[in-house]
């Protein structure tokens, strides 16, 4: 073998710099005009804003503000409209003129049997019917006699209970 294969290549010229890529001016004053800082482009150095600005607490205040009022805004103008009212209790009821708002009587099947009681039985019907036709169905259900049902229920006997109304039927303490 010959000593030619061994040896390294001689060096090549270095390429002079590309134009497009090379510095304006050399030196220090080169250094200073492309280091940039934290405050040089960025939306506060834009809206000449001071540099606290950048700071994580004072963005933290401008966010939360900006949440709070975006809320705000919210509420006022796509809050919607007033909550509809929830319906409690039985609809549809005739009220029982002989039961007075003193009397504290629980529903008939939450007391124990033979206490006085208020029971609901509904119009089935397509009539109107009136609140002695379901006296009848009150003795069935209750066991407490007819004559009885008729006498704490005077006034109320009479009155029209509609298709899909609720007879307030009070049922008398038996002894």
């Amino acid at each position: 073998m010959s000593e030619n294969n061994f040896q390294t290549p001689p060096p090549k010229a270095p390429m002079p710099p590309s134009p497009v890529f090379m510095p304006k001016g050399t030196g220090a004053a080169n250094e200073q005009k492309t280091t940039k800082g934290i405050y040089d482009d960025n939306f506060a150095a834009d809206l000449n804003l001071p540099p606290k600005v950048l700071q994580t607490k004072s963005m933290g205040i401008v966010l939360g503000t900006i949440l709070v009022l975006g809320i705000i805004f919210g509420a006022a103008f796509f809050g919607g409209s007033e909550a509809p009212k929830q319906v409690s209790g039985l609809q549809g009821v005739v009220p029982n003129m002989d039961i007075s708002p003193n009397d504290s009587m629980y529903r008939c099947g939450t007391v124990d049997k033979g206490q006085a009681c208020i029971l609901y039985i509904m119009n089935h019907t397509r009539y109107d019917r009136t609140a002695e036709d379901f006296f009848d169905e009150a003795v069935r259900l209750t066991e407490v006699s007819r004559y009885s049902i008729s006498m704490v229920n005077t006034r109320y006997a009479k009155q029209r209970i509609g298709p899909g109304h609720f007879a307030q039927i009070k049922i008398p303490k038996v002894l």
